[in-house]
């Protein structure tokens, strides 16, 4: 070539192109992996007030999910290229405690607004219910953004996440337009095409989170060393 100059196989745009695919559909792949025993127990159970405990138990285990996934996309965004089927083994196992705690009085607070308006549309908490209900549910995604991203104690991250909620509109615009599509796609198609979505709002909500994942990491961490890329 002229000027000496040699490009290596794999150094194009194309190529990585391909990769980050590649990459994406792994995600996917392991993401709804891990979602297989929580679908297969939704799946078993009718649709009924009653099944509300059992659909809650269902839905314990998507918490790790999301946060190992939310990590890879983080990864991906930040331009590395990780393992994706390792690194998200990998997360799943080591955050598994630290999102559990924070997740399991999620989906409780949540599954108990919702069944009581089941049980009582006219009365009750009313739409105030619903709201609240939204609201935990907003507060559990940003939670799995500091989560991932950070090893703070489970009350200091349950503070800060309203804290970034409130300080970064962005994020939580995103959040909240991410969960109306993932919402709408389940209804209208299925809850397997909204799973099927999953690897791809990771990394949207991971390049949404990026400002407020530098913000907390330049206020809150000191000298602790960040458990994502510093470019991310």
């Amino acid at each position: 070539m002229d000027g000496g100059a040699r490009r290596q196989f794999g150094s194009g745009w194309l190529f990585r192109a391909c990769e980050r695919v590649w990459a994406t559909v792994v995600l996917q792949l392991w993401t709804t992996a891990a979602l297989v025993p929580s679908g297969l127990v939704a799946a078993a159970l009718v649709p009924d007030v009653s099944n509300a405990p059992l659909y809650a138990l269902a839905a314990v285990p998507v918490g790790p999910a999301l946060a190992a996934a939310l990590h890879c996309g983080t990864l991906l965004t930040a331009g590395d290229d990780p393992a994706v089927g390792r690194e998200f083994r990998r997360r799943w196992w080591s955050d598994a405690r630290d999102v559990l705690a924070f997740w399991v009085p999620a989906v409780a607070v949540v599954t108990a607004l919702l069944a009581g308006r089941a049980l009582d549309p006219t009365g009750g908490t009313g739409p105030l219910g619903l709201v609240v209900a939204a609201g935990v549910v907003l507060w559990a995604a940003v939670m799995l953004v500091l989560v991932t991203a950070f090893s703070f104690r489970t009350r200091d991250a349950a503070r800060l996440a309203v804290h970034v909620a409130v300080r970064f509109p962005g994020l939580t615009l995103v959040l909240l337009a991410v969960g109306a599509v993932l919402v709408t796609v389940s209804v209208t198609v299925g809850s397997w095409a909204a799973v099927g979505l999953l690897a791809v709002a990771a990394q949207v909500v991971a390049v949404a989170a990026g400002p407020a994942r530098r913000a907390v990491r330049a206020e809150h961490t000191e000298n602790t060393e960040p458990v994502v890329p510093a470019g991310a």
